[in-house]
Protein backbone atom coordinates (compact mmCIF):
# COMPACT_ATOMS: atom_id res chain seq x y z
CA UNK A 1 0.00 0.00 0.00
CA UNK A 2 2.61 2.44 0.69
CA UNK A 3 4.57 1.87 -3.25
CA UNK A 4 0.51 2.73 -4.00
CA UNK A 5 0.37 5.80 -2.57
CA UNK A 6 3.95 6.80 -3.21
CA UNK A 7 3.32 7.00 -6.74
CA UNK A 8 -0.36 8.04 -6.82
CA UNK A 9 1.08 11.11 -4.36
CA UNK A 10 4.04 11.46 -6.89
CA UNK A 11 1.26 11.65 -10.20
CA UNK A 12 -1.12 13.78 -8.34
CA UNK A 13 1.83 16.20 -7.71
CA UNK A 14 3.09 16.30 -11.11
CA UNK A 15 -0.16 16.99 -12.37
CA UNK A 16 -1.41 19.69 -9.79
CA UNK A 17 1.71 21.55 -10.55
CA UNK A 18 1.28 20.75 -14.64
CA UNK A 19 4.41 18.79 -14.69
CA UNK A 20 3.69 17.04 -17.86
CA UNK A 21 6.20 14.69 -19.29
CA UNK A 22 7.77 12.81 -16.23
CA UNK A 23 10.41 10.47 -17.67
CA UNK A 24 12.02 9.59 -14.32
CA UNK A 25 11.47 9.41 -10.78
CA UNK A 26 14.96 9.14 -8.34
CA UNK A 27 14.42 7.49 -4.69
CA UNK A 28 16.92 8.18 -2.27
CA UNK A 29 16.78 5.14 -0.13
CA UNK A 30 19.48 4.50 2.67
CA UNK A 31 19.42 1.14 3.40
CA UNK A 32 21.57 -0.94 5.79
CA UNK A 33 21.88 -4.84 6.15
CA UNK A 34 18.48 -4.85 8.65
CA UNK A 35 16.56 -2.54 6.30
CA UNK A 36 17.50 -4.23 3.10
CA UNK A 37 15.04 -6.82 2.10
CA UNK A 38 12.29 -4.56 3.13
CA UNK A 39 13.64 -1.77 1.22
CA UNK A 40 14.23 -3.57 -2.00
CA UNK A 41 10.62 -5.18 -1.90
CA UNK A 42 8.98 -1.54 -2.04
CA UNK A 43 11.37 -0.35 -4.29
CA UNK A 44 10.60 -2.72 -7.05
CA UNK A 45 6.83 -2.89 -6.21
CA UNK A 46 7.36 1.15 -7.02
CA UNK A 47 9.43 0.67 -10.15
CA UNK A 48 6.43 -1.42 -11.24
CA UNK A 49 4.09 0.94 -10.74
CA UNK A 50 5.71 3.61 -12.42
CA UNK A 51 6.81 2.01 -15.08
CA UNK A 52 2.78 0.93 -16.16
CA UNK A 53 2.68 4.97 -16.40
CA UNK A 54 6.34 5.33 -18.65
CA UNK A 55 8.28 6.31 -16.21
CA UNK A 56 11.43 5.08 -15.07
CA UNK A 57 12.79 4.94 -11.59
CA UNK A 58 16.26 5.73 -10.29
CA UNK A 59 18.14 5.13 -6.89
CA UNK A 60 20.87 7.46 -5.10
CA UNK A 61 23.91 5.03 -4.33
CA UNK A 62 26.32 5.38 -1.43
CA UNK A 63 29.88 4.92 -1.86
CA UNK A 64 29.95 2.31 0.81
CA UNK A 65 26.75 0.46 -1.15
CA UNK A 66 29.06 -0.15 -4.11
CA UNK A 67 30.10 -3.06 -2.50
CA UNK A 68 26.64 -4.43 -1.96
CA UNK A 69 24.00 -6.08 -4.17
CA UNK A 70 22.38 -3.05 -6.35
CA UNK A 71 18.87 -2.02 -5.55
CA UNK A 72 16.20 -3.17 -7.95
CA UNK A 73 16.44 0.47 -10.08
CA UNK A 74 17.11 0.96 -13.76
CA UNK A 75 19.89 3.68 -12.76
CA UNK A 76 22.20 4.72 -10.19
CA UNK A 77 23.49 7.95 -8.72
CA UNK A 78 26.63 7.74 -7.06
CA UNK A 79 26.37 10.48 -4.66
CA UNK A 80 30.21 11.91 -4.67
CA UNK A 81 29.59 13.83 -1.34
CA UNK A 82 30.17 13.16 2.25
CA UNK A 83 32.62 10.59 1.61
CA UNK A 84 34.50 11.51 5.38
CA UNK A 85 33.45 11.52 9.07
CA UNK A 86 31.89 14.49 9.74
CA UNK A 87 31.58 13.97 13.63
CA UNK A 88 35.49 13.30 14.11
CA UNK A 89 37.55 16.33 14.56
CA UNK A 90 40.53 14.28 12.95
CA UNK A 91 38.90 14.86 9.50
CA UNK A 92 39.95 17.11 6.84
CA UNK A 93 36.93 17.47 4.91
CA UNK A 94 33.79 15.33 5.02
CA UNK A 95 32.30 16.64 2.30
CA UNK A 96 34.58 15.86 0.09
CA UNK A 97 38.26 13.96 -0.58
CA UNK A 98 39.48 11.60 -3.15
CA UNK A 99 41.24 9.91 -0.77
CA UNK A 100 37.93 8.86 0.58
CA UNK A 101 36.50 7.88 -2.46
CA UNK A 102 39.84 5.90 -4.07
CA UNK A 103 39.28 2.85 -1.75
CA UNK A 104 35.42 2.42 -3.30
CA UNK A 105 36.67 3.54 -6.88
CA UNK A 106 37.73 -0.61 -7.48
CA UNK A 107 34.13 -1.40 -6.90
CA UNK A 108 32.57 0.85 -9.97
CA UNK A 109 32.90 -1.58 -13.09
CA UNK A 110 31.75 -4.74 -10.95
CA UNK A 111 28.32 -2.75 -10.20
CA UNK A 112 25.38 -3.83 -11.42
CA UNK A 113 23.46 -0.92 -12.08
CA UNK A 114 24.61 1.96 -14.83
CA UNK A 115 25.68 4.78 -12.84
CA UNK A 116 25.58 8.23 -13.39
CA UNK A 117 27.78 11.07 -10.64
CA UNK A 118 26.40 13.58 -8.13
CA UNK A 119 29.27 15.94 -7.22
CA UNK A 120 29.31 18.98 -4.50
CA UNK A 121 28.58 22.81 -4.76
CA UNK A 122 27.80 22.97 -1.45
CA UNK A 123 29.82 24.49 1.55
CA UNK A 124 29.17 23.78 6.00
CA UNK A 125 30.70 24.73 8.78
CA UNK A 126 31.48 21.97 11.59
CA UNK A 127 31.44 23.20 15.20
CA UNK A 128 33.63 21.05 17.73
CA UNK A 129 33.67 21.36 21.57
CA UNK A 130 36.53 19.36 23.67
CA UNK A 131 36.46 17.69 20.04
CA UNK A 132 33.14 16.54 20.36
CA UNK A 133 30.87 17.10 17.49
CA UNK A 134 27.80 19.92 18.13
CA UNK A 135 25.96 20.89 14.72
CA UNK A 136 27.02 21.88 11.54
CA UNK A 137 26.61 25.77 10.90
CA UNK A 138 25.02 26.62 7.58
CA UNK A 139 25.91 30.59 7.83
CA UNK A 140 28.35 30.51 9.59
CA UNK A 141 31.93 32.66 7.86
CA UNK A 142 35.37 32.57 8.04
CA UNK A 143 35.80 36.28 8.32
CA UNK A 144 33.50 36.64 11.89
CA UNK A 145 35.53 38.16 14.48
CA UNK A 146 34.49 35.98 17.15
CA UNK A 147 36.80 33.66 15.20
CA UNK A 148 40.69 33.58 14.76
CA UNK A 149 41.99 30.73 12.16
CA UNK A 150 44.21 28.19 13.60
CA UNK A 151 45.48 26.29 10.56
CA UNK A 152 44.00 26.29 7.08
CA UNK A 153 40.48 25.75 7.38
CA UNK A 154 40.57 25.54 11.14
CA UNK A 155 39.54 28.45 12.97
CA UNK A 156 38.84 28.98 17.04
CA UNK A 157 36.19 31.10 19.14
CA UNK A 158 37.89 34.04 20.61
CA UNK A 159 34.64 35.47 21.70
CA UNK A 160 31.80 33.73 22.78
CA UNK A 161 28.55 34.40 20.24
CA UNK A 162 25.66 32.98 18.92
CA UNK A 163 25.17 31.27 15.78
CA UNK A 164 21.86 30.08 14.14
CA UNK A 165 20.88 29.76 17.67
CA UNK A 166 23.68 27.95 18.81
CA UNK A 167 26.22 29.54 21.54
CA UNK A 168 29.35 29.20 20.74
CA UNK A 169 31.60 30.02 23.91
CA UNK A 170 35.55 30.77 24.01
CA UNK A 171 37.72 27.55 22.94
CA UNK A 172 35.16 25.67 20.11
CA UNK A 173 36.47 24.88 17.39
CA UNK A 174 35.01 25.88 13.76
CA UNK A 175 36.04 23.50 10.88
CA UNK A 176 34.92 25.31 7.50
CA UNK A 177 34.64 22.85 4.95
CA UNK A 178 34.21 23.79 1.07
CA UNK A 179 33.06 21.87 -2.20
CA UNK A 180 36.63 22.26 -3.68
CA UNK A 181 36.90 22.42 -8.19
CA UNK A 182 40.74 20.64 -7.34
CA UNK A 183 38.74 17.80 -5.00
CA UNK A 184 36.00 17.59 -7.38
CA UNK A 185 38.26 17.19 -10.61
CA UNK A 186 40.33 14.77 -8.53
CA UNK A 187 37.62 12.35 -7.83
CA UNK A 188 36.32 12.99 -11.67
CA UNK A 189 39.17 11.88 -12.90
CA UNK A 190 39.69 8.93 -10.49
CA UNK A 191 35.65 7.59 -11.35
CA UNK A 192 34.88 8.89 -14.61
CA UNK A 193 37.44 6.69 -16.98
CA UNK A 194 35.61 3.60 -15.31
CA UNK A 195 32.34 4.66 -16.73
CA UNK A 196 30.70 4.00 -20.07
CA UNK A 197 27.65 6.58 -20.85
CA UNK A 198 26.60 8.69 -18.10
CA UNK A 199 25.38 12.36 -16.52
CA UNK A 200 26.63 14.85 -14.03
CA UNK A 201 25.14 16.61 -11.10
CA UNK A 202 25.88 19.13 -9.36
CA UNK A 203 24.33 19.50 -5.87
CA UNK A 204 22.63 21.79 -5.16
CA UNK A 205 21.72 24.40 -7.46
CA UNK A 206 22.07 27.48 -5.81
CA UNK A 207 23.36 30.06 -7.43
CA UNK A 208 25.17 31.61 -4.37
CA UNK A 209 27.01 28.34 -4.51
CA UNK A 210 27.65 27.71 -8.06
CA UNK A 211 29.26 31.55 -8.11
CA UNK A 212 32.50 30.16 -6.74
CA UNK A 213 33.19 27.91 -9.90
CA UNK A 214 34.23 30.06 -13.13
CA UNK A 215 32.23 29.01 -16.24
CA UNK A 216 35.18 27.06 -17.47
CA UNK A 217 34.91 25.20 -14.03
CA UNK A 218 31.27 24.51 -14.39
CA UNK A 219 32.01 23.60 -18.05
CA UNK A 220 35.09 20.70 -17.26
CA UNK A 221 32.72 19.50 -14.22
CA UNK A 222 29.96 18.73 -16.57
CA UNK A 223 32.23 17.58 -19.85
CA UNK A 224 33.42 13.99 -20.33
Amino acid sequence: PYATKLVDRILTMSATNDVAGVREVQLDCDWTKTTQEKCFAFMAEVRRLLAGHGIEMSSTIRLHQLSSEAPPAGRGVLMCYNTGAVRSSDTGNSILSSADVAPYARNLKKYALPLDLAYPAFDWAVWFRDDEFCALLRAADPSDPHLTQVKDNIYKVTESFYQERNYLIYGDIVRFEFSDFDQITEVKNLLEPQLGDHSVILYHLDSSKLSKFTPDEISYIYGR
